[in-house]
């Protein structure tokens, strides 16, 4: 144990390397069952580790059964199972983070979490609201594009970055709001409002992807049918092709990234340059004009 007396300050390993040692001498931390659902499970890596987290729906932790351990387990683990597994939290101290090494698994039932959301899919596909033929078609021209997603986020700064360099001349509205957890659903619904009430040609929605928990206030019935809802057409970025939201299944159109969404949403001036300078040409072959 490290001997914290008498000193003023400490290094980074030192407060890691302090926090592992007490996983290490707390009794319940070495032999703990937890409860949660499997995401972001990719199965073995080169190293033949399994790596995944378990999460609820507040919180989520960093799980992993080593290539040694794997062959004792008998469950066939799937994202979006709900799992009790039997291990050791333990505290990597290089890297300042915990995680659960688990030693073995017993299976629960399927997660309640993706249930849920797949229960809600097929309501809503019996009601209509995914179908394509009810999705409003995209303006070829777009004077002003209207952003809902986190302040400061990667995503604020590619969809800006991105709308700029495909047609400086479109203007951006912002409108901020979390996108994550179940707080934001409100907030969310808030900036399509006032979005939808702007001068916009189009509103984009989006926070490029991130683990399937991070994601799941976009399967909220009340948020999905507020998408569907909306006079102005949506554009979303929130869930990638594996890990599709409902809101960006009940959206006019969905990418999998900000500026996949960005190439949607508007033409490249480089093109609208293009198509000027051909219709002055036919025009000026039409009148023959030299």
């Amino acid at each position: 144990m490290i001997n914290f007396n008498n000193k003023d300050y400490y290094s980074v390993f030192e407060i890691n390397q302090y926090i592992s040692d007490i996983f290490n001498n707390v009794a319940i931390f070495n032999n703990i069952g937890i409860v949660g659902e499997v995401t972001d499970y990719k199965g073995a890596n080169k190293t033949g580790h399994r790596y995944f987290k378990l999460k609820d729906e507040q919180s989520s932790i960093n799980a992993v059964i080593f290539r040694y351990d794997f062959s004792n387990i008998s469950v066939d683990i799937k994202n979006g199972d709900q799992i009790l597994v039997i291990g050791k939290v333990s505290s990597y101290a290089a890297g300042g983070t915990y995680q659960i090494i688990i030693k073995d698994v017993i299976f629960y039932k399927q997660g309640d979490l993706l249930l849920k959301k797949e229960q809600l899919k097929q309501k809503l596909e019996k009601e209509g609201l995914f179908n394509e033929d009810i999705k409003k078609p995209i303006p070829e021209i777009v004077n002003k594009v209207a952003i809902i997603t986190g302040k400061n986020s990667a995503a604020e700064k590619d969809f800006l970055f991105n709308l700029n360099r495909r047609n400086p001349l479109v203007q951006v509205e912002l409108f901020y709001s979390r996108v994550q957890g179940i707080e934001a659903k409100d907030d969310i619904i808030s900036s399509l409002n006032s979005a939808n009430n702007s001068d916009c040609d189009v509103i984009i929605l989006g926070r490029g992807g991130g683990a399937s928990e991070d994601l799941s206030v976009f399967d909220q019935e009340e948020l999905v049918r507020k998408v569907r809802s909306l006079d102005k057409p949506i554009i979303t970025a929130i869930g990638h092709e594996i890990n599709l939201s409902l809101c960006d299944m009940a959206s006019d159109r969905h990418a999998s990234t900000p500026t996949g969404a960005c190439e949607i949403a508007t033409r490249d001036i480089q093109d609208i340059y293009s198509d000027i300078k051909h219709l002055k040409e036919n025009i000026s072959n039409k009148l023959d004009i030299k």
